[in-house]
């Protein structure tokens, strides 16, 4: 789909019962395999004239179509998705998935939040700040810049450098049933965050391991609505548990352990 600049195409606005939340659809890489943007290169055929939306991957229910939409309305757990839509943010580099993930469940679980330089007289968690209060024993922009985090990094870097409580959920170490149990929990309320480390490869999209928000769960379809912070690149997509559990199955090239969920809330 192309649409001239200037245009407002539908998939931009999401209409949720009374509300209408306007959404820009807009990648990550593996560790220090940097996945190339499509969509807006001269390698796709397109002018800086025109705009393609982001595909969802596979036959994924995407958050741009009226059935992706519906799906929130319907959905059994989505205490998440406020927040979460209110703070939603597109990765600053390639490999930043982590870090706008990060972001956008720092300001939606509602701790205090830092001044900054971007917005002087806004409290406001921003990805330009991130590592302000970072250890550099643990992570730098540099080193996140070149391969992103890890699972027990990114872990890391949240318990110790701000004001919230992480639990990990290893997939390799939790049946699928348990895996399913720690993402319904942690959609289902407002103050809590489920951050997905998977390979894209295992959902059926191209590149390797990210990061993203999940939002809510639909016990109907056994879904999950998986935020991607790659907003250039793919659309918000609900996607089977069983595939997001195979997908955090997968070995980490990095640490050599599989990847997983990391649930965040205030502490």
């Amino acid at each position: 789909m192309r649409v001239k600049r200037g245009t407002w195409p539908s998939y931009l606005v999401a209409s949720v019962g009374l509300v209408t939340v306007t959404i820009f659809l807009a990648g990550c890489s593996d560790q220090g395999v940097a996945e190339p943007p499509t969509g807006f290169s001269a390698s796709t055929g397109t002018s800086d004239d025109d705009f393609v939306e982001p595909s969802s991957g596979r036959d994924l229910a995407s958050l741009a179509q009226p059935a992706g939409q519906q799906r929130v309305l319907d959905a059994s757990d989505k205490g998440s998705y406020w927040p979460l839509m209110m703070y939603f943010e597109t990765q600053e580099t390639q490999t930043y998935c982590a870090v706008a993930s990060s972001v956008m469940a720092l300001n939606a679980v509602g701790v205090p939040r830092p001044s900054n330089s971007k917005y002087p007289d806004y409290p406001f968690f921003t990805q330009d700040q991130f590592f302000d209060s970072v250890d550099p024993g643990v992570a730098t922009p540099d080193q996140v810049r070149r391969e992103g985090m890890t699972f027990d990094q990114l872990a890391t870097v949240l318990e110790s450098s701000f004001p919230v409580a992480v639990s990990r959920h290893r997939a390799m170490d939790v049946t699928e049933d348990a895996f399913r149990s720690a993402l319904q929990d942690a959609v289902r309320s407002s103050d809590k965050v489920a951050m997905l480390n998977f390979d894209r490869t295992r959902i059926g999209q191209a590149g390797g391991g990210h990061w993203s928000p999940l939002a809510a769960y639909d016990a109907s379809t056994d879904t999950a609505l998986l935020l991607d912070v790659a907003r250039y690149r793919y659309a918000p997509v609900w996607v089977p548990v069983a595939d997001l559990y195979q997908a955090a199955r997968s070995v980490d090239s990095t640490s050599g352990q599989s990847r997983g969920i990391l649930t965040v809330t205030p502490r």
